[in-house]
């Protein structure tokens, strides 16, 4: 079965079944089959007209959005995006604290998020990059470089590239999984 990419806010997301694009695509949603190159709006992909047919084009609510203020293991949420802003705004989350969101599989500093500073998100590349090429580069790499990348790099790649890279260590064997909220 076919399995596709996600091109949004300027990040990859998947692979995806088509059943799992359902959940969020919208028709102008930029997708890549996988071994592909080419995007296209989902539109414009035609296997996939079953995930657009009857589709409400409202946003629906994005909640997944938990918190940890710093020095302290205590989890608050989820919450809704909507939410999350509030209480920024209310000064209830601040430099230091974490978020997480459901979809991460690691805690990211507030103050380093596109939250907090939405203007200092890049603008969307003209083409987006081929949702293979850090994957193959990964596959290609010896375990002593993958080892030397995660220990002195990790933090600089986007989430979608730290989690390909932790998956390859993993399956490797040349870490262990970890499992808790930190």
């Amino acid at each position: 079965m076919d399995r596709w990419y996600a091109w949004v806010d300027n990040k990859i997301y998947g692979p995806y079944l088509p059943e799992q694009l359902g959940e969020f695509v919208r028709p102008e949603t930029n997708l890549c089959r996988e071994g592909m190159e080419e995007w296209k709006p989902a539109k414009d992909h035609p296997e996939l007209a079953f995930i657009l047919r009857g589709m409400v084009l409202e946003t629906p609510p994005n909640v997944g959005w938990m918190v940890r203020k710093a020095n302290t293991p205590d989890v608050r949420g989820p919450f809704a995006k909507s939410e999350l802003l509030r209480m920024m705004d209310a000064g209830q989350i601040a430099q230091g604290d974490f978020i997480k969101h459901t979809g991460w599989d690691e805690w990211e500093p507030f103050e380093k998020t596109k939250l907090l500073h939405p203007e200092s998100a890049e603008p969307d590349a003209e083409t987006p990059p081929n949702p293979e090429e850090f994957h193959r580069v990964l596959k290609e790499s010896t375990d002593a470089e993958l080892l030397k990348e995660y220990q002195t790099n990790y933090r600089m790649y986007p989430r979608r590239e730290r989690q390909m890279l932790k998956e390859e260590l993993l399956r490797r064997g040349l870490i262990k999984k970890t499992f808790g909220l930190f």
